[in-house]
């Protein structure tokens, strides 16, 4: 079995989930989330650049956040905040420099549509993330960066008041600077599972 037919197969069991009725998605929600990570950091120094110095990693983490179906609506609005632990490192040549993403925080807000039991949506929000850095085996005071996130996915209804979403984020870090000389330009794509329970919710009709 290929790893695309086994991703189709979950996605069909998925949907085929369901419950005597829709649920409004109107409430507060709290859950964890985990998945892969994989970034490019383009690595100026002296005015010689280096570029697509990839790397991946794992992260897990927990969120929060509150929705609303609009009254007699498939339209849901949302705003959320996460938490997410990491761990995505770079190296150059190999000990020249060493840099990782870590603690990683996000707030955004979302729109998505209610189709029988699933939600697709999209998303769009500010991310901030811890750095750890080394110059020759020596740590260096590393910076906060800081850019804009935007992505989607699509929720489905597994159990009353549990919903699992499988989302993609793609993050444009700003450019930031290690040791006065070293500029590191930065991007990540995240793609996550995430596992909420839900407060609030309750049968729907859309009229």
């Amino acid at each position: 079995m290929t790893f695309r037919t086994t991703i189709l197969g979950v996605l069909f069991a998925l949907c085929s989930v369901g419950m005597a009725e829709a649920q409004t998605r109107t409430g507060f929600h709290v859950g964890v989330q985990g998945g892969v990570s994989f970034a490019n950091t383009e690595v100026s120094a002296g005015g010689l650049g280096i570029d697509g110095l990839g790397a991946e990693g794992t992260l897990a983490g927990i969120h929060v956040g509150l929705d609303y179906q609009l009254p007699g609506s498939a339209v849901v609005l949302g705003v959320f905040g996460d938490y997410s632990w990491q761990k995505v490192e770079f190296s150059v040549t190999p000990a020249l420099l060493n840099a990782s993403l870590e603690e990683t925080y996000t707030i955004g807000a979302r729109a998505g549509v209610v189709v029988g039991n699933a939600m697709p949506y999209l998303l769009a929000g500010y991310t901030s993330a811890e750095t750890a850095a080394s110059i020759l085996g020596t740590s260096v005071s590393s910076p906060t960066l800081s850019g804009w996130t935007a992505g989607g996915g699509i929720e489905f209804d597994v159990a009353p008041n549990v919903v699992l979403a499988l989302e993609a984020r793609y993050t444009r870090f700003d450019t930031e600077t290690v040791a006065t000389v070293i500029e590191l330009d930065t991007d990540q794509l995240s793609a996550m599972a995430r596992l909420s329970y839900r407060f609030g919710m309750g049968s729907a009709s859309l009229k």
